[in-house]
């Protein structure tokens, strides 16, 4: 029958049974999706509480800047770096490219440089730094903004199909210059596919986060905001780009941009997967996660009623 896996607490609308998780542990051992109550290994994110009644083993799954809590985990798959053999960094670009609705083939050439318009902003979450370069570069020109911060833009080109958003995002990208891949936090390790889309798209990325970046893409592939002394140099630097079609495709010129291939990263997770699966059933590690259970039970019934002998001190005292 296979090993039984269970999904929760991931965002809304994953598809569980067409998961990367999913398809990377079945290259090494048969398993079926089951329900969190009769499953042996669960797979959880960090939006909800639901895995914290599980007793198995558990492999926590974060696209987000977290660090793991080994308290409530047995493996951690995430974008940070952590000198722990419990965890893999599987950065969310790496995540995004091995999904099945990343593009395959390759997209069709976008316009030429003359002919693209020139920069495009496009997120949903506003940060100070974000809104930042977007205003400093829109006093150059203006930056198109197509998504829900500091929206000036709604594109008909800019829409899903067949329920996936990110083929018409990529579509659209290769239309612009340059793209603001500003990162919503700062940390090492943390590489969204933000960047890459851009670069994807051929569309040179004014880049902000990861302080490692260049671990991850070949520095000279994009245009790198922690590189200058503030947002004019910044922005100087960009317009030299954007009227120097030579010095553009100096950015341009990689077909490869990735430091470490997909495929390698595809290895490490499989391989990961696969010693996680073997420690599935071990008596040490299910005493170890009953035994925090317990104690957490005791915890919340501390807490419960604690909470009950204070309201009851103030309705005596209460006049």
């Amino acid at each position: 029958m296979g090993l039984k896996v269970a999904f929760t607490d991931f965002w809304r609308g994953a598809d569980t049974e067409d998961s990367f998780l999913l398809r990377a542990l079945r290259e090494t051992t048969p398993a079926v999706v089951t329900a969190p109550g009769d499953a042996e290994l669960l797979f959880f994110s960090v939006f909800g509480p639901q895995h914290t009644s599980f007793v198995g083993t558990k492999i926590q799954y974060s696209g987000e800047n977290t660090q793991p809590r080994w308290s409530a985990t047995d493996f951690h798959i995430g974008c940070n770096l952590v000198e722990d053999r419990r965890h893999l960094r599987f950065p969310p670009y790496a995540a995004a490219m091995v999904e099945s609705g990343w593009p395959r083939a390759p997209l069709e050439a976008g316009p030429p440089w003359r002919d693209r318009e020139f920069c495009l902003f496009l997120t949903s979450r506003e940060t100070s730094p974000r809104v930042a370069a977007f205003e400093a570069i829109s006093r150059y020109r203006p930056v198109i903004s197509a998504g829900s911060v500091r929206r000036n833009a709604q594109p008909l080109d800019l829409e899903p199909r067949d329920g996936r958003w990110h083929d018409s995002k990529l579509l659209y990208q290769r239309n612009f210059r340059f793209t603001i891949a500003y990162e919503h936090t700062a940390a090492p390790g943390y590489t969204s596919e933000k960047l890459v889309d851009a670069l994807f798209t051929r569309s040179i990325p004014i880049y902000w986060g990861n302080p490692r970046v260049d671990e991850d893409v070949y520095a000279d592939c994009f245009i790198n905001a922690s590189d200058f002394g503030g947002l004019d140099a910044l922005v100087e630097h960009v317009r030299r780009v954007d009227t120097d079609e030579e010095l553009a495709r100096t950015y341009l010129a990689r077909e490869e941009f990735l430091v470490r291939s997909i495929d390698d990263y595809w290895g490490d997770l499989v391989l990961f997967l696969g010693e996680a699966a073997a420690t599935v059933g071990t008596r040490p590690r299910r005493r170890e996660r009953t035994r925090a259970l317990r104690e957490q039970t005791r915890h919340q019934r501390r807490r419960v009623l604690w909470s009950i002998r204070r309201r009851a001190l103030e309705a005596i005292r209460r006049p």
